[in-house]
């Protein structure tokens, strides 16, 4: 493959990754960073009433961002998102965790007494 070949197929892959929308809107943040208090309280609070020594809460967003090549050709492009909480604790000596992608209070209870 020539240099010139390789260099449009990765510019048109770059362009289709700047084109789409994978991360949080500063709304969506602010709408999570005013959750998140509640968030925490709520799946410490479990943590410490079913006695656990150590717990911690975390709210999250991965994202990923994928090239497909074949035969030196880009075939396609795909970049997503996901966004998240999880629960850890220590109780009697044994680590505990869980994860969702469900940010309401009642699933970060039940991620706290899953774990």
């Amino acid at each position: 493959m020539h240099r010139r070949d390789w260099l449009k197929g990765t510019s048109a892959a770059g362009l289709a990754l700047l084109t789409q929308r994978w991360q949080l809107t500063a709304a969506e943040a602010d709408v999570i960073s005013a959750a998140f208090p509640k968030l925490a309280d709520a799946a410490l609070g479990k943590a410490t009433a079913l006695g656990a020594s150590f717990a911690d809460f975390h709210v999250m967003q991965t994202d990923s961002e994928s090239l497909f090549v074949r035969e030196e050709m880009v075939q396609g492009v795909d970049a997503g998102s996901s966004l998240g909480a999880s629960v850890r604790v220590l109780v009697g000596g044994a680590w505990g965790f869980a994860a969702s992608d469900d940010l309401s209070v009642e699933n970060v209870i039940r991620l706290t007494e899953s774990a």
